[in-house]
């Protein structure tokens, strides 16, 4: 059975993102997995954001262009400070800098644009939102 460009997008970045060594390391919650934030306030917490494909070439079942952000939120203590988050946030951008190729089952995905948002507080933990901008064609 062929897996979908979507499916393969995200498992793409997915993997990805397992790849990525922090210390200490942070669990990671998927969209729609099962997921028990830990007692820490300390994780990942991972979304996707796509936009309509678009067709690529005129042919009927031709080539689409696939875009979306993957936004990974780090989530924190509240009244932590700002440098451990940021820290994490600044590997992310790292692991996923602009012009990373990622290849999935004949897909290839590449990172164009990467940045960090304005934290958001969500007692007793803030957020620090991290946006990667992707581009795949299937």
């Amino acid at each position: 059975m062929v897996t979908a460009i979507e499916t393969r997008i995200a498992e793409g970045l997915f993997a990805r993102l397992a790849e990525l060594v922090l210390d200490p390391v942070l669990p990671i919650a998927y969209p729609n997995a099962d997921f028990t934030p830990p007692g820490d306030n300390r994780w990942l917490k991972v979304t996707e954001i796509r936009a309509p494909a678009l067709a690529f070439a005129l042919a009927a079942g031709g080539t689409r262009d696939h875009v979306g952000v993957l936004q990974v939120d780090v989530l924190w203590p509240q009244g932590t400070g700002m440098a451990a988050p940021r820290q994490v946030a600044d590997a992310l951008i790292a692991h996923f800098k602009p012009g990373t190729v990622i290849y999935r089952d004949g897909a290839k995905i590449k990172i164009t644009q990467a940045w960090i948002g304005q934290k958001l507080d969500d007692p007793p933990r803030m957020s620090l939102p991290v946006s990667l901008r992707y581009r795949a064609f299937g």
